[in-house]
């Protein structure tokens, strides 16, 4: 039985560093996840635009919680909501 993914990650197809880390952070955290790749931007947005407006779309990767369809943001945004402060 396949697991229901907690979040949806839009990448960019190739190389996008943060789009790199923001998956492997999900796996470090056994996060399950799944992965839509774009070529562009435009394209990104073009695929959303029914449920994200354009300003909110502006750069990669856009990590979207599954089940809410809340956007999260990128990968410094999912860093902070997996991993705990270090103080």
């Amino acid at each position: 039985m396949t697991a229901t993914p907690e979040f949806i990650v839009h990448a960019k197809s190739s190389g996008c560093s943060f789009c790199d880390k923001a998956k492997a952070l999900l796996d470090k955290h056994r996060r399950v996840y799944t992965v839509k790749t774009y070529d562009s931007i435009e394209d990104l947005r073009r695929a959303v635009a029914p449920y994200i407006p354009a300003s909110r779309v502006q750069s990669f990767p856009l990590i979207l919680d599954a089940e809410s369809g809340e956007v999260i943001g990128g990968y410094n945004h999912i860093l902070e909501r997996l991993e705990e402060p270090i103080l």
